[in-house]
């Protein structure tokens, strides 16, 4: 048994000079992008090896072997913090495949059974989408903006590698949180054409969930017409259980985005659409797992 991994290469748009040069979990030179984070070679096989031995590690120190804010080099001896770095930095094990070959049959692919397996635990699938759920708010956060006139096609969207990863190559934006005035005119408010220096929210939150949702393993096991099908039928729900969430989690009262400005702004029409699920989400008392779950469903 052998165990390869299916990892987005770098997108194009990003330079050499733009990439990571570092192992995003023990700091040395890395190899390559595995699984959406750049890593040396021995962290990779230290990660896979891992997942499939499936043995419970425990720091025998102080839980921060791999806390590089603390030390110069990690204590590579520790499992256990090693591969909790693994996880904080987003490896994602969904993009891991175990290739089992068998004398009487081919080689037959099957999904890393810590994900799909049908004795999967829930606590592992919170634990997951958890992890995936922090690289989508660093995304949204990131310096990363792309002009969103120049995007024509969703196919081109689904076709392109994950960009969530990206977030760690672009850092966050700068100027936040913005300066707004609630009072604001609705012309004044609206973004009409690109700027490098503001999000288009609207446009941005719908790119955020389609990669969101290309980082299920399942979703890729669909052809392309059925991805944009599905895509079609559950981006704009998704977007807006997704800001209204996020405005909910922070107590706010009116959709707000992570720059602090309010968009869609109240006064806009389509407000009251867009804005229909706080507040129920705040007579419900939403949990983070509760929602994790609903969204992934």
């Amino acid at each position: 048994m052998a165990l390869s991994a299916n990892y987005p290469t770098p997108s194009p748009s990003l330079s050499i000079t733009d990439r990571p040069a570092k192992c995003m979990i023990c700091d040395r030179p890395a190899h390559g992008f595995h699984c959406e984070v750049a890593t040396c070679k021995g962290c990779k096989t230290f990660f896979r090896r891992q997942l499939l031995s499936e043995r419970g590690v425990i720091c025998n120190l102080n839980k921060d072997c791999y806390d590089l804010k603390k030390r110069r080099t990690p204590l590579f001896r520790c499992q256990a913090c090693r591969f909790e770095k693994c996880f904080l930095v987003g490896m994602n094990p969904s993009l891991l495949v175990l290739r089992c070959s068998s004398p009487s049959g081919p080689i037959i692919n099957h999904s890393m059974r810590r994900i799909i397996s049908t004795e999967t635990t829930l606590p592992d699938v919170i634990e997951w989408l958890t992890h995936l759920e922090v690289k989508v708010e660093n995304f949204r956060r990131s310096a990363y903006n792309p002009n969103w006139q120049e995007i024509r096609k969703v196919e081109n969207l689904l076709k392109n590698t994950n960009k969530l990863s990206l977030a760690d190559s672009y850092g966050p934006f700068p100027g936040w949180p913005v300066q707004c005035d609630p009072a604001l005119k609705v012309q004044d408010n609206y973004f009409q054409c690109f700027s490098p220096d503001r999000k288009h929210w609207w446009f941005f939150n719908l790119l955020t969930i389609i990669e969101n949702i290309k980082a299920f393993s399942i979703f890729q096991q669909l052809d392309l017409w059925d991805q944009l099908i599905l895509i079609r039928h559950v981006s704009v729900g998704l977007t807006t259980f997704h800001i209204s969430y996020f405005t909910v989690r922070n107590k706010f009262q009116l959709i707000t985005q992570p720059d602090g400005s309010q968009h869609p702004h109240r006064s806009e029409e389509g407000y009251q659409t867009v804005s229909s699920l706080i507040g129920p989400l705040y007579r419900i008392g939403i949990q983070h797992e509760e929602y994790l779950l609903l969204k992934a469903i």
